[in-house]
């Protein structure tokens, strides 16, 4: 974080110096309960109200992180980067809307795999470009853009070793007869790592290697898409769930009448 940036920013001053102090340990106590229970979205929150406190109080920035140092386990600078780094979109689940096209079933009216969502059921979305991050509107000014970026790229690359790891075990052939609800899941991981790779390498600098290295990794990835989305023989409209009520008439229309 960028200690040297300002105060926390030129709030009122409070008629009570008594209640913003007690505003700031009520702030404090729930964002070390956040950080105990280790979820993402809660810490986000706790921190800003600990930032409202504090700018209320006129307090400096480095002043407030010192605090938090104290009333938290590890540091607090990291701990909440950490948290901003992985805050998801709030106007998706993990990057990807329901096609409005097909409204999920992955066909379209000619029954015939849909155009719009690639026979997936879901696009991306708009807001987060399929990447599933929270806006750069919902992060603390003082948390510069180069670390947001770096924290994201270190995290992108675990999230790529485990994947290879995963596929590298099942190869593409099995991948493609995996169960649907576990081909699906595994699908909505690699579009959303792509997307990711392709963010991160927008905001590198054109001609910088690690660009170059972000758009190639997330090519990389079409294979497994194609053999997760596209199995050999299978018809358009694999994300469509099947209903128990279809699965038992299917299972009726095959009995041999007696």
């Amino acid at each position: 974080m960028d200690l040297e940036r300002d105060t926390v920013a030129a709030g009122p001053r409070r008629d009570s110096h008594m209640d913003a102090v007690q505003d700031i340990r009520h702030a404090l106590k729930g964002l070390r309960e956040a950080v105990a229970q280790r979820r993402v979205e809660p810490i986000c929150l706790a921190y800003q109200l600990l930032r409202e406190a504090a700018q209320d109080a006129n307090m400096k920035l480095s002043d407030m992180l010192k605090l938090a140092d104290q009333a938290l386990p590890g540091p607090a600078a990291d701990t909440i980067l950490s948290a901003f780094a992985r805050r998801r979109c709030f106007m998706c689940k993990s990057g990807t809307v329901q096609c409005e096209e097909c409204s999920g079933t992955g066909i379209d009216e000619r029954s015939q795999q849909c155009r719009d969502c690639n026979g997936a059921g879901v696009t991306s979305c708009d807001f987060c470009g399929g990447t599933g991050w929270a806006g750069r509107g919902t992060m603390p000014r003082e948390i510069p853009s180069d670390t947001l970026r770096k924290r994201r790229l270190a995290n992108v690359k675990r999230q790529l070793i485990g994947l290879r790891k995963t596929m590298g075990k099942l190869g593409t052939g099995k991948a493609a007869q995996l169960p649907l609800n576990m081909r699906r899941k595994l699908a909505l991981r690699v579009m959303r790592l792509q997307a990711r790779l392709r963010s991160l390498a927008r905001e590198t600098p054109v001609g910088n290697d690690t660009r170059e290295h972000l758009l190639a990794a997330a090519s990389k990835l079409d294979p497994y898409l194609a053999a997760l989305r596209w199995p050999p023989g299978e018809q358009p409209g694999i994300w469509r769930e099947t209903s128990s009520q279809e699965a038992s008439e299917r299972s009726r229309s095959k009995e041999t009448p007696g």
